[in-house]
């Protein structure tokens, strides 16, 4: 059976595909009856799914990150698409190929690693340099490293995001760093690279995206720390002001208290690679939202973005689609 992707969802056609579940919960109707709601997904999106009758038979017959398949209605509530269930199973193993499922990075990851030790390779300060080889000729950080999601809702949410998100505002980071001057490019460069590492355990990304226990109780920014520390003390003579330096860099990324930051940027180059990596996490997402979430009923805005408090101008005038 082809795979219908929830970005082709159309009001009123019929649905009979496979997704996987991100959320489940039973909830009650007026007379008190049980419904079903659901939060499906494939690597296209992300949609609401509904059933109201004959819950009793399937409620305990699949579980969150399960894929099942669907037959169903989708239809428009609230302005959001939503599919109307009205059969559901737990899909067969054969019937499963996760790359439907999983957003993945539409670069090569050959590419990116390539790129990641070409960038490397142009710290001149030893100690830095020692450390970033250190760090990513680790084959569990690294093989981490390059599969994960940069983030869990929001930003680079897809398969090589993590690696593809730090490139990324390494070169934004680079680029300020070589027009204001008075900056050290090489902490630059390590700050860019080891700022989110901390991803790696924070999320889980082998069948959905979530965070893991650890993930939840310390968040990116304190594992990462805990992870260059580790690494820098296996180093001998390692300078200890480089060492308050990077590691100021990876505290104080997120800019704001209210952001989850330990700290606020104290230095330029802490400044730089806050502002850097905040343009490139809220350009992704704009695009993303932009793909995923069209107004369908004026195709020149998206939907309102609740998160970022606004809606998106895309400028796609009807006679353009």
């Amino acid at each position: 059976m082809e795979k219908i992707f929830i970005k082709d969802l159309k009001q009123g056609e019929p649905v009979t595909s496979f997704f996987l579940v991100q959320q489940k919960e039973i909830s009650k109707k007026r007379n008190d009856e049980d419904y079903l709601r659901l939060i499906v997904s494939d690597r296209t999106g992300f949609v609401n799914a509904v059933m109201w009758d004959n819950v009793e038979e399937i409620r305990d017959s699949f579980q969150k990150d399960d894929i099942v398949k669907i037959q169903g209605v989708s239809t428009i509530y609230q302005d959001n698409m939503q599919i109307v269930i009205r059969r559901l199973r737990l899909a067969a193993e054969d019937e499963i190929d996760l790359k439907d499922y999983l957003p993945s990075s539409l670069l090569s990851k050959d590419e990116l690693i390539s790129k990641l030790q070409a960038e490397i390779a142009e710290v001149e300060t030893p100690s830095l340099k020692f450390l970033l080889e250190n760090i990513f000729s680790d084959k569990d950080i690294m093989d981490k490293f390059a599969t994960a999601p940069a983030g869990q809702s929001l930003h680079h949410v897809y398969i090589g995001g993590l690696l593809e998100h730090t490139l990324s505002m390494l070169t934004i980071s680079k680029f300020l760093a070589d027009h204001l001057g008075k900056v050290d490019r090489d902490l630059i460069i390590a700050g860019a690279l080891l700022h989110d590492i901390g991803k790696i355990r924070e999320l889980r990304f082998a069948r959905s995206f979530g965070y893991t226990d650890e993930g939840r109780l310390l968040g990116h920014i304190l594992i990462g720390l805990e992870i260059v520390k580790t690494k820098i003390d296996e180093i001998e003579q390692f300078p200890e002001d480089l060492r308050i330096k990077l590691e100021h860099l990876i505290l104080s990324h997120h800019g704001q208290y209210e952001w989850g930051s330990p700290k606020l940027p104290m230095t330029l180059e802490a400044l730089i690679l806050h502002y850097s990596d905040d343009v490139d996490a809220k350009f992704n997402t704009f695009v993303r939202w932009i793909e995923q979430n069209p107004d369908l009923s004026n195709p020149e805005w998206t939907r309102y973005f609740k998160q970022l408090e606004r809606y998106i101008y895309t400028g796609n005038k009807e006679s353009e689609l």
